[in-house]
């Protein structure tokens, strides 16, 4: 029994171990700011008070001193906290992306353990999304995207920890033994999912999906609460406080032009109408449908390494580039355990299932249906659900009948080491390590590589 909480403790610190060292290691190797790090970096720094804000020409009436104000500044502060003591250098405005993603897959590992009950399939879910490129890459990047994702993963997290629990089979009738969660964890969560908003927008259907669970579970937790009581606490929770801290995001706006509610209200508003009607046609953008085939891959190194990242290096002809690509072994998974899952949770009513698949579409629907122009690393935020789906898939084959749970176990392992023997081949594409011209025209034959 020792040894078993020990190699328990010890799987996810493992996992970590590997996440952190994949996000931190040669994180300064590209030298100079890429794809959208030249806008929020730059902005950071201004947030600072180090470098002048450079304003763009289509800005808001309002007076906001920043370049890229048609996203919410909570993001730009973080990357700014990495500035503070690292100063404006790569180290520096990559390092909370760093520390974001490597919580990212911690929050992952502790999700499909709530989800499972199961410590390795807790382990496979957290791997694959410390071996997904696109998780990875957004991880090394000063960027909003994974701030976001984080953070409505740890709202969500927090709230499946507050859900009512199975009564136990020794409790009396109408009586359970065990405390129930206290509602603290709901305030938590709303604040979390706040804080997403408040790095970017995209995470606002996580609030919403958070929001329904909420109510669903609620019952179970306060059952002598009046439905007036539980409306009052839901919108507390999931509305004022998320407000609160989407406010709260917005004081460096308010030190610039007081307490001008109107002024925001309108910069909201810009921000809104901006991103309604982008329509940038450059060759980067992607159909949001082609996204879980591993389309839409973007070479963010392209205007940093000119003619196609080739470089003599060493009297050889290298090619270096940062590709916005994930692991085709999550990703394929994934795309196999989806019918299992909507099958579960449809005609089961598993909660658990409904989870995973909610929050994959929570990441990737909306786009669909934006009528804007987008890229592929909007999918970034379904990542998660992907590896916690197929992690989940797995436990329940693992409780299965028959030969089932061999099968289980079986690729469980397969996709692990699928899954590393990819990250092995695509890592130096993910991450700007010299790759020889052959050995790049080998991998182009690879998912996602151009």
């Amino acid at each position: 029994m020792r040894r078993t909480r020990v190699v328990a403790a010890l799987v996810p610190l493992a996992v970590l171990a590997l996440a952190g060292t994949l996000r931190f290691a040669g994180l300064a190797r590209v030298g100079q700011t890429y794809w959208d790090e030249r806008f929020y970096a730059l902005d950071a720094s201004a947030y600072l008070g180090r470098t002048p804000a450079q304003l763009r020409p289509d800005r808001p009436p309002v007076a906001i001193a920043e370049n890229s104000w048609m996203q919410p500044p909570l993001g730009k502060w973080l990357i700014a906290a990495g500035e503070l003591p690292a100063a404006k250098s790569p180290w520096g405005y990559r390092s909370p992306a760093a520390v974001f993603g490597t919580l990212g897959v911690g929050l992952v590992y502790l999700l499909a353990l709530e989800l499972t009950a199961s410590v390795p399939a807790a382990a496979l879910a957290g791997l694959l999304v410390a071996l997904d490129g696109l998780h990875l890459v957004q991880s090394r990047i000063a960027m909003l995207d994974v701030f976001a994702s984080t953070l409505g993963l740890a709202g969500l997290y927090l709230l499946v920890r507050a859900r009512p629990r199975p009564r136990s089979p020794t409790a009396t009738s109408g009586h359970d033994p065990r405390p129930r969660r206290p509602p603290s964890l709901y305030l938590m969560s709303g604040a979390c999912l706040g804080a997403a908003v408040a790095c970017k927008w995209s995470a606002v259907p996580f609030l919403l999906l958070a929001a329904g669970f909420g109510w669903h579970w609620l019952p179970g937790l306060r059952p002598g609460w009046s439905l007036r009581r539980r409306w009052l606490g839901m919108l507390t929770c999931f509305a004022v406080l998320p407000a609160l801290v989407y406010l709260a995001s917005y004081t460096s706006f308010f030190v610039q032009n007081g307490p001008s509610v109107g002024g925001l209200v309108r910069l909201q508003w810009d921000m809104f109408q901006y991103g309604r009607h982008f329509d940038f046609a450059g060759a980067s953008t992607s159909a949001a449908w082609t996204w879980p085939l591993l389309g839409g891959s973007i070479d963010y190194t392209q205007a940093v390494y000119f003619g196609g990242g080739l470089r003599i290096i060493g009297g050889n002809i290298d090619v270096l580039r940062v590709l916005t690509v994930g692991n085709p072994v999550l990703w394929w998974a994934w795309l196999g355990a989806t019918p299992f899952l909507v099958w579960w949770s449809a005609l089961r009513r598993d909660w658990r299932a409904g989870v995973v698949v909610l929050g994959y579409l929570a990441g990737w629907a909306p786009w669909l249906v934006a009528g804007r122009a987008a890229y592929g690393y909007y999918m970034l935020p379904a990542v998660p659900f992907m590896a916690l789906g197929v992690g989940l898939a797995l436990a329940r084959l693992a409780r299965a009948d028959f030969r089932l749970p061999r099968v289980a176990v079986l690729a469980g392992a397969g996709l692990g080491a699928g899954a590393g023997a990819a990250a092995w081949a695509y890592y130096p594409v993910w991450t700007a390590l010299p790759v020889g011209f052959y050995h790049f025209a080998a991998l182009r034959h690879l998912p996602g590589i151009h």
